[in-house]
This record gives C-alpha cells, sequence and structure tokens, in this order.
C-alpha cells in the first residue's frame, strides 16, 4: 500500500516538473501586454496593416489605429471612413488576416457619434510628422494607438514601452504637443 501510494506521489511530481518546465510554449497575457513568447517584433507593423485596409475599403481615409489582445489574440483594430460609411476593421496582429469587419453609416449632418469633422480637410502636419514629433518627445516604444480626431484637429497617439504608457496628442495644423501623458503600466 505504501509502494502504491509513492509510486502515485513521484508520478504526480513528475506531471507537475513536466507541465511547469520551460517546454511550455503556453503564456498569460493582460489586456495591451504581449505575452512572454510574444514580442512586438512579431507583429506585423501598423503601417502594413493600415495598407491592408485601405485595399479593403477603396477610397477609405485611416482615422484610428489600436492594438488590443481579444481572446487571447493580438489584434489591430481600424477605423476606416469614406463620405459615406464609417468601417470598424479587426486584423490578427500576427498573420495580418482579417477577423471582422463592420460598417455603420456615416451621420451626414455630423449630429451623430461617428466621424464628426470636415472629411476631405488636409492638416499641415502628416501622420508621420505627428508619429515623429511623438516620437521624439517619448524617446522609445511602439505605436499602439494612433488616431486623426478630425473635429478637434489633432492627432491622438498613443506608445508603449515594457513599463511606460504615454498619451501624446498633436497639433493637425501646427505641430505643436498639446497633452502629454505617462503612466506606468501594470
Amino acid at each position: 500500500m505504501k509502494k502504491t501510494a509513492l509510486a502515485a506521489a513521484l508520478g504526480l511530481s513528475a506531471m507537475l516538473v513536466y507541465g511547469c518546465s520551460n517546454d511550455s510554449k503556453e503564456a498569460t497575457t493582460t489586456d495591451d501586454q504581449p505575452t512572454a513568447t510574444e514580442t512586438q517584433k512579431d507583429l506585423i507593423p501598423i503601417d502594413d496593416i493600415k495598407a491592408k485596409a485601405l485595399k479593403e475599403i477603396e477610397g477609405g481615409e485611416v482615422t484610428s489605429v489600436e492594438q488590443d489582445d481579444k481572446k487571447g489574440i493580438r489584434v489591430y483594430e481600424l477605423d476606416v471612413v469614406t463620405n459615406e460609411v464609417k468601417y470598424e476593421l479587426t486584423y490578427d496582429a500576427h498573420t495580418g488576416d482579417l477577423l471582422k469587419k463592420e460598417e455603420e453609416r456615416r451621420d451626414q449632418t455630423n449630429n451623430g457619434d461617428v466621424a464628426t469633422g470636415d472629411a476631405t480637410k488636409e492638416f499641415k502636419v502628416t501622420e508621420e510628422q505627428a508619429k515623429d514629433i511623438a516620437m521624439k518627445k517619448v524617446g522609445e516604444g511602439d505605436i499602439s494607438k494612433f488616431e486623426l480626431d478630425r473635429s478637434d484637429q489633432k492627432y491622438e497617439i498613443e506608445i508603449k514601452t515594457a513599463t511606460m504608457a504615454y498619451d501624446v496628442d498633436i497639433d493637425a495644423n501646427t505641430g505643436d504637443i498639446i497633452k502629454y501623458k505617462e503612466d506606468t503600466r501594470d
């Protein structure tokens, strides 16, 4: 009887050691944080995803890009607008596959919560210039959210490092930083 109990205990111990070994590919994640086996280098660049979205929605403009974690999958969520429709697209951040596409008619009177502001207005500061300004201010990290707020005429940019999250708003006409906020990541 003692030998059977000892054998069972040894077997259970072996299973626990094997299950907890470094060979395990599973890793846990919290929202907006890569898993232990995932790095930003493994993700498709935001600009490549934006290009895919613009091929999907011809004549559209990307107004928002955000990186998120949905059901354990790292994704990019994009808002793309045309004169008549606002699209919400979700892409797998590792493969670039389109996972979800939703569309909503835009309120032509601009009284709804759908993209307000003149969708045809060109701003003096380009998206790339706004990204450069934000990255120079922060110094390091990866852009996890990028949005053009046409009604307030500003770019809203979120940059993340392993330990910090930064929110930087850039005036779309002057390039001035109008908001800068930094927080430690949980």
